[in-house]
Formats: C-alpha cells, sequence, structure tokens
C-alpha cells in the first residue's frame, strides 16, 4: 500500500484555517483535504459547497462587512476547478505551464470579491486628493459601484491580493463593530465635505469670466467716467458667465438611434473633449452635463418631427402604423404614477415619419380604428387613402371585428391591406420551431434540447467545428445587400458559408441575445448552433435545411421586391419553395401558418399585381376579371368579407394562388387604385405596359424606424 507523500504540496495533511487573515489557495487545499477525511463518504463537491466555502466567507467578513462578494456559484466554480487543476498535477498529467499556473496560484489569496480592476495607484495630482498630504499616490477601485472596493479597506485589499503573496505583516482580530461604524460614518462626512468643495470650485471656474475693464474702448463717455471713477477699487471686476453652446444634433440622433442612457451619452462626448484637448483641468468650459444631453435629444426630436411634418404635409394614400407600449408618468388622486401607455406611430407610403398619438383608453381594435381616422382626417385623406399597412396581430386584421376592418366600414369602401410579408415569414418557422422542440420556457427561453443550447450565453465563444455542407444557390444583388440591416448580412453569410464554407467575417460578429419576438436572432443562432456542433439532433437538421431554402430565401426576396404589387408574388414564391424543398410532415405544419397570414392572397391586391405585371396577357386577365366583378356586384357599396381565400397549393403561378371561381361575391374585390378607371380607361392604361402604381412598400420596417423618431 502506498503511503502519503510528506512533500507532495499538491496533496498536504488537512488542516483548518488560520484566523490571521483570509486564506490563501494553499490553505483551502488543506481545508479540502481536513474535511474529506472528517467525511469519506461525501464528493468532493459537496465538501466544497457545505464546508469549505462558510469557511471562507467567514474569514473574509472580518475584513469588511459591506464587500461587493461573488455569488455562491461562482465561489463553488472557482474552486471545483482549482482542485481539478491540482489532481491533475499531483497525478502528473498536467503540462508544464499548467503546472507553472498552480503553482503560483497556491501562494495567492483566494479573492471572493467581484473587484476586478487591480486596484491601481492614482497619482495625487489634485489638492482633493483622498490621501495624507505626504504621499504622492494613493489605492483607488475603478469598478462599477455594485463592484466597487469601500475606499478604507482599498490598501489592505492591494496588499493582501499581491501575485507574489500576502504580506506575514497582514493579520486581523476581532472586529470592534461600533468603531467600524464610527470611522465609517467619518470618512463618509469627509468625502462628501472635500467633493461638494471640488464641485463649488469647479463651478466658479467654469461659470465666471474676468475682464480688463481698460480693454473695453467701446464704452460710451458716461460709462467710461464710472469707470474711472471707481478705479481705485482693486476688488471691483466685470463679469460675464460663459455657458456651453455646443450644438450636437447628430449626437443627439444617433444617441436616440442606438438607445443610449443620457449619462452614457454624455460620458463618450466628454471623454471625446478631452482627448482633443478642448477640456482641461482649467478650462471646463465645454463639459457637457447628463441634463444638457437630456435637453439636446428632446430639441432635435421635437424639430425632426415638425420637419417630417412640414415635408410630408400633403394627401396621404397609403398609411402605415404600428404601436409600441412605454411607461410614463401621469397624475392620478394628484398623485404622480407610472403608467405604461400605448403610442401608436403613423408614416406615410414612403415610410416618413407623420404623428405619432397616445392611445389613452384600452388597446381594442375599436379604439386603434378610432385614432386612424382621426389621424387620417388630420390629413385631409380620408377620401384619398387607398391602402393601409401594418402587422398581421388580430387586433388589426380580425376579420369581424380588426381594426382594418372597422376603418372599411367607417369610411364606406374596401382599401388594401398591406400586412407585413416579413412577419408573414416569421410565422410558418415559428410553428415548425414549436413543433420540433416545445414551446417556451420563460420570456427568452425554450423548453427542448435544441431551446436550450440557442438560449446559452457561450454560443459565441463556441468554436466552429466541420459539419455537412447543405447546398442551396441563395444570392442577393448589391442592392440589397447594401440595404440589409447587420442581422440580415449574419443571416445571409451563415446560409452562404454552410452551403458553400466560405468563412466571412461577420460570422465572427456577436449574436443577439434570444427573444421570443425576433425571429430572425433565433434563426442566426440556430445556423450558428449547427456550424458548432459535431452531432447534430435531427429536429436541429430540419430547421437549418428549413431556413436554408424557405426561411431565408423568402426574406431575401420579400427585401428584392418590396413593393406592394409584388406581395402576391412573394406569396407564391413562399408556397413554391415550401413544397419543392420540404418533406410533408414540415408542409403539414407550417401550411395552417401560411393560409392563416396570406392577407396578400386577397383577390383586390393578386388584380392590382396582375395589372403592373410585365406580361400583356396577364394584365389583360386582370382587366377582364375587374369588368367582371364589376357587372357582378357594385362593388364599392358592399362590405367586403375579409375572409382570407384558401389557397392553392398546386398553383403554377401567383394569378393561380387563389380559386376566383369558388370565392363568394362578397370576396370578389376590385383594387381601390383602379376604381377611378372606366373599362376603356383600364384597357387603355394597360395596352402601352405595366399599370404605374404608387410604390407602397409590402413589409412595415419603415414604420419601426418612424417609432424611434416619434419618441418623446
Amino acid at each position: 500500500m502506498k503511503t502519503r507523500d510528506k512533500c507532495s504540496k499538491y496533496n498536504p495533511i488537512g488542516e483548518k484555517l488560520k484566523n490571521t487573515r483570509p486564506p490563501t489557495f494553499s490553505e483551502i487545499l488543506k481545508l479540502s483535504n481536513y474535511y474529506q477525511y472528517q467525511n469519506p463518504n461525501l464528493n468532493e463537491r459537496n465538501i466544497v459547497k457545505n464546508y469549505v466555502i462558510p469557511d471562507i466567507m467567514e474569514k473574509w467578513s472580518k475584513v469588511h462587512n459591506n464587500l461587493p462578494l461573488k455569488t455562491e456559484k461562482s465561489i463553488l466554480l472557482s474552486l471545483c476547478n482549482f482542485l481539478s487543476s491540482v489532481k491533475c498535477c499531483r497525478f502528473k498529467k498536467a503540462t508544464k505551464k499548467k503546472i507553472a499556473a498552480v503553482d503560483a496560484q497556491l501562494i495567492r489569496v483566494f479573492n471572493v470579491t467581484t473587484c476586478s480592476c487591480g486596484l491601481p495607484e492614482i497619482i495625487c495630482s489634485k489638492p482633493t486628493a483622498k490621501c495624507p498630504a505626504e504621499q504622492h499616490s494613493h489605492v483607488a477601485c475603478n469598478c462599477p459601484a455594485d463592484s466597487k472596493i469601500p475606499s478604507s479597506d482599498t490598501e489592505y485589499m492591494k496588499k493582501i491580493l499581491n501575485p507574489n503573496g500576502p504580506p506575514s505583516d497582514l493579520c486581523f482580530g476581532t472586529v470592534d463593530i461600533k468603531e467600524t461604524k464610527r470611522g465609517e460614518s467619518i470618512l463618509k462626512k469627509k468625502i462628501t465635505k472635500e467633493v461638494n468643495l471640488e464641485k463649488k470650485i469647479v463651478s466658479e471656474n467654469a461659470s465666471f469670466e474676468f475682464l480688463d475693464p481698460s480693454t473695453l474702448s467701446d464704452l460710451s463717455d458716461n460709462d467710461q467716467s464710472d469707470t474711472d471713477s471707481n478705479s481705485d477699487n482693486d476688488n471691483d471686476r466685470m463679469t460675464k458667465s460663459t455657458l456651453n453652446l455646443l450644438k450636437l444634433p447628430n449626437v443627439a440622433l444617433e444617441a436616440d438611434r442606438y438607445n443610449l442612457s443620457d449619462g452614457a451619452v454624455a460620458a463618450i462626448v466628454n471623454a471625446v473633449l478631452i482627448d482633443t484637448n478642448q477640456i482641461s483641468e482649467n478650462d471646463q468650459d465645454l463639459v457637457c452635463t447628463t441634463m444638457k444631453i437630456h435637453n439636446l435629444r428632446k430639441k432635435y426630436r421635437l424639430e425632426s418631427v415638425k420637419e417630417s411634418f412640414n415635408a410630408n404635409n400633403e394627401l396621404v394614400k397609403c398609411m402605415l402604423f404600428d404601436g409600441k407600449k412605454t411607461e410614463g408618468l401621469t397624475k392620478i388622486d394628484n398623485k404622480r404614477r407610472k403608467v405604461v401607455i400605448d403610442y401608436y406611430t403613423f408614416a406615410n407610403g414612403s415610410g416618413k415619419y407623420l404623428t405619432h398619438a397616445p392611445l389613452t383608453d384600452r388597446s381594442t381594435s375599436d379604439n386603434i380604428a378610432n385614432i386612424i381616422l382621426e389621424t387620417l382626417k388630420h390629413y385631409n385623406s380620408e377620401n384619398i387613402v387607398v391602402a393601409l399597412a401594418a402587422d398581421g396581430t388580430v387586433l388589426n386584421t380580425g376579420r369581424l371585428g380588426g381594426a382594418l376592418v372597422l376603418v372599411e366600414k367607417r369610411l364606406g369602401r374596401p382599401l388594401h391591406w398591406l400586412i407585413c410579408q416579413l412577419h408573414g415569414n416569421e410565422l410558418p418557422f415559428r410553428a415548425l420551431f414549436l413543433k420540433l422542440d416545445g414551446t417556451t420556457s420563460g420570456p427568452k427561453s425554450f423548453k427542448g434540447p435544441v431551446g436550450i443550447e440557442l438560449s446559452r450565453d457561450d454560443l459565441d465563444e463556441k468554436e466552429f467545428v466541420e459539419f455537412v455542407k447543405i447546398e442551396s444557390d441563395l444570392s442577393v444583388p448589391e442592392a440589397v445587400f447594401n440595404d440589409l440591416s447587420s442581422d440580415q448580412r449574419v443571416l445571409l453569410a451563415y446560409i452562404q458559408y454552410i452551403s458553400t464554407k466560405n468563412f466571412h467575417p461577420c460570422l465572427m460578429w456577436k449574436l443577439g441575445k434570444l427573444c421570443h419576438s425576433r425571429w430572425l436572432t433565433l434563426a442566426i443562432r440556430i445556423l450558428s448552433l449547427y456550424c458548432k456542433t459535431l452531432n447534430p439532433s435531427v429536429n436541429l437538421i430540419k430547421l437549418v435545411k428549413y431556413i436554408i431554402f424557405v426561411y431565408g430565401p423568402t426574406w431575401f426576396c420579400i427585401k428584392k421586391n418590396s413593393h406592394w404589387q409584388d406581395g402576391p408574388k412573394n406569396l407564391y414564391f413562399l408556397l413554391d419553395k415550401l413544397r419543392s424543398t420540404q418533406p410533408s410532415d414540415v408542409i403539414l405544419t407550417c401550411a395552417p401558418a401560411v393560409q392563416r397570414n396570406a392577407f396578400f392572397a386577397f383577390v383586390d391586391n393578386i388584380l392590382a399585381a396582375m395589372l403592373s405585371d410585365n406580361k400583356f396577357e396577364i394584365r389583360n386577365l386582370g382587366v377582364e376579371k375587374i369588368i367582371h366583378i364589376r357587372r357582378k356586384s357594385d362593388n364599392n357599396t358592399i362590405e367586403p368579407d375579409r375572409t382570407i381565400p384558401d389557397l392553392n397549393w398546386e398553383s403554377k403561378s401567383y394569378t393561380e394562388i387563389v380559386d376566383f371561381d369558388s370565392l363568394k361575391s362578397d370576396q370578389l374585390i376590385e383594387p381601390a387604385v383602379t376604381r377611378h378607371f372606366s373599362d376603356d380607361e383600364l384597357r387603355d392604361a394597360i395596352a402601352g405596359g405595366p399599370l404605374v402604381l404608387e410604390g407602397f412598400s409590402n413589409h412595415t420596417q419603415a414604420v419601426e424606424r418612424a417609432i424611434k423618431q416619434g419618441k418623446t
């Protein structure tokens, strides 16, 4: 039987901690061996959790009762990793580099605080520095407030956390709670007094500039005589206030664009001014405060809104709208209360911001319809508007009581429904994901095995592995590529990487956080997980193939063909991709979601697409169908049936995705854009080429950008 190596530093004789200072790693190793000998039936992790960590925290509590400490889970992980490394060294399974690292670690104190700045020494160049007069530097903690070491303990912590081990002269006894609190109170008062004094000095230097009266040669005679009479008094001075009159319109607009806090923006602006030598210790006239940034942002938001209103103060033929819930303050019983207000933002057919308004009552389809009609009335466009664009939520699109149906009833005529196709492309993908991997388990997580892997924060850090190529021929024109957002470019890069294994630099960009309202981010994370998994599951491969063959190509098809008259063509593209590339079980899962959101299968939208087609035969067929509808019913007076027509999954063209002969008369809706044409005028209009229609969009990304512009 082998005996213990008396000289082994990796397996020392167990003993309890000393009461002189926080323990080193070597002492923690001895403590672990001590408790393992006392509890031979417990595993190492339970010994560390139930015995070692409480002893360590007891010693650290004697340093200061307000130290920012790591979580128990983090401490447990650090200690288990340390003990694992020691075992490798003990059984000679470690490299020389790792042995050297463990040897250096053994002599150091185990740090349980969250401080990570290293406690640097700062040169005392200010008269208000918080250190004795005979010193020229002091130790400071530069960590955020929740991780900052108390100033009374920075010197001690600097010495105790020395990489070469703690000095032998540092030790502590019992804590005198009364004296500790008294000392902290005195130190707090002293620091507050010094900070207030420093602020007063800075304020006086920044607020006034002293002028020499002799330089004011343009004074009148009376003023000059008054000056001469007072020249004997050396204490009389003329002052003028110096204000920070910097105009920062681009800073304000970019701060809104990236949703930065006023404090963060002020800090960045001041850092730039310091780096360009426009701010110094003696010249602080251009210092930007948080309130200045707040006022600038408010000013330029209002100016931007006014400019947009003046530029777009014309009749609105198509109106985009979307809502956003925002926290605000209101008075209830003479007290200010926080409430959630639903703001609706409106844009014109070109995506330019029009206005925004709060929904003062509940978010019902009736109230939404009222606010839409009020906005149309404000722009004198009740009789001009031909289309409304929104997302596909049931409040907007309900066939009996949705907001769009109510607007049509109150206007007394049908309008084109331009429901966001990018949103419609996400819903079949969501249905497939929930079918294969299960439902959600929280606001940013899923229950299934794929969803759990996608929720991991370290997905960015995983290495790319060798995977099976899934070839596709997806390509995007340069003009479309230049208009893509960062997320869309990453999606395209992953699809092309999986298809060709040609690496693109944007694959190294940080992945967006998982969120149930951002399915584009989910698709990117699924592709990233596939590229970083050696043996992907069957369900993961199904999801990847759907993204590569259906979701991704349809997304970029919509971005390429973004006009509303392209909507039925994009819908047919989705149908064709789904039925030609996916197995029957995937089609059965996705088909109901496609059917529910096929708003561009309404007859008026299909006919408008036919009239703008490049082929004369299709244009002429569209005209004949419109004339047939006119003969069959007075479509200007009926209330249309907004039930989505059944899709023809065997269609060979977008003109066949709906069987016109099987529809009821109130589903045969003439396009709103052709009602002012007579039959002959309509034939003449399409004879020379496609009918030129307004360039409204088939998705609502423009109004999402307008929401930020309308934010006040």
